[in-house]
């Protein structure tokens, strides 16, 4: 599979927002099936650091370029985040840091064992050599 960084670096950018008029969802709203989707798309869009951490405690944190796919998917991410946030707070619904925080409350015990899990795991699997796939793709 080819992936151009290069390019993915140079598209990356905070979501443009200004065209869409979000009080005319008080005037509009969405159904409850819309909103119950855009309330799971939030928290999984909100989230992503979470996968973030689980992933940099890999030996994939040596890999510049997965550091930079991974970098600006988070930053991406963030802003949907707060987009759909916009979209549920026109429906007063719970949105943002104040119900990402109470999910993050609510977590498991066991999440905070995740990032060690995820290490172990990676440290006891042989490295793949994914470089040798991708000879000459900066030449």
């Amino acid at each position: 599979m080819s992936f151009d960084l290069d390019t993915y670096r140079s598209l990356s950018a905070k979501l443009e927002t200004d065209d869409i008029d979000f009080s005319s969802f008080r005037e509009q709203p969405l159904s409850p099936d819309a909103l119950r989707c855009l309330r799971y798309m939030h928290d999984v869009e909100n989230h992503t650091v979470c996968y973030l951490r689980d992933i940099l405690v890999t030996r994939a944190h040596r890999d510049p370029d997965v550091t930079s796919f991974l970098t600006m998917w988070n930053f991406e991410e963030f802003w949907h985040g707060e987009a759909i946030a916009e979209v549920l707070d026109a429906h007063n619904e719970s949105a943002g840091t104040g119900r990402i925080a109470t999910l993050r409350q609510r977590l498991p015990k066991r999440d905070a064992w995740r990032p060690l899990t995820f290490q172990l795991g990676s440290f006891l699997t042989p490295p793949s050599d994914r470089r040798a796939h991708d000879v000459g793709r900066h030449q």
